[in-house]
């Protein structure tokens, strides 16, 4: 029997510009012109830097943490260090203040449904937890919430078990208590399996495996029948 459902924040609950996308947008307003495609590469790789500084023990997955990260980009995208910093910070308030992420339009009611029906409801993102919970508190969601999970809670990223032992054990039930509710196959539905957890893959473009199980919008779960399927 679920319990508990454990979603997933961007492209599941919510959706917004892209990264790199907003990175751009900001050079632009700062006059400074850079391709996407440089700053897709530069974002890749700052994030392989950032993931051996966290091994190192160097850094953390924090708002500091991924300050840093801002600067190594920068920095990769030919900025010189006083520059990096004035730019991640001008970066950073645009990811902590989330006014760009917006929900999709069946994400309050199934959310007001499943609190109705008595669910714990959970969001683990692999982004920074504040931000987060200042997203929800903007889109009036946070009533639905019993607990937001970020990289920066542990301090280990999906699919790391540490996230998914985390959150089980905050919201007091077991493994097989829990529905994941997520986009990524990895992240979000074969991550939380290898936990314990039931999981299915949000799926809005029809783009993954036909063996996963699947649902193209959040509507879904408003049908009864399907958390009866989930427990078979």
């Amino acid at each position: 029997m679920i319990k508990a459902i454990v979603f997933d924040g961007q492209g599941t609950l919510f959706h917004s510009v892209p990264k790199t996308e907003m990175i751009q947008n900001v050079l632009i307003a700062q006059g400074q012109e850079r391709k996407l495609e440089e700053i897709e590469q530069a974002f890749l790789l700052s994030k392989k830097i950032a993931v051996k500084l966290h091994e190192k023990n160097i850094i953390q997955l924090n708002d500091e943490g991924y300050k840093i990260e801002n600067e190594i980009r920068f920095m990769l995208l030919g900025f010189d260090e006083k520059e990096s910093v004035r730019l991640a910070e001008i970066i950073g308030r645009e990811w902590t203040n989330a006014t760009s992420r917006t929900a999709y339009s069946e994400t309050a009611r199934v959310l007001e449904y499943l609190k109705n029906k008595g669910y714990k409801i959970g969001l683990l993102t692999a982004g920074v937890s504040s931000s987060y919970n200042i997203t929800l508190k903007r889109l009036n969601l946070d009533p639905y919430f019993d607990l937001v999970v970020g990289e920066d809670t542990v301090n280990a990223p999906k699919p790391d078990p540490r996230a998914y032992a985390h959150t089980i054990e905050k919201l007091g039930c077991a493994p097989s208590e829990i529905l994941f509710v997520g986009d990524h196959p990895i992240n979000d539905y074969e991550g939380p399996r290898k936990s314990g957890m039931h999981s299915v893959l949000v799926d809005r473009e029809g783009k993954h495996p036909k063996e996963m199980l699947k649902i193209k919008t959040l509507d879904a779960l408003l049908e009864d029948s399907f958390f009866s399927c989930i427990c078979r």
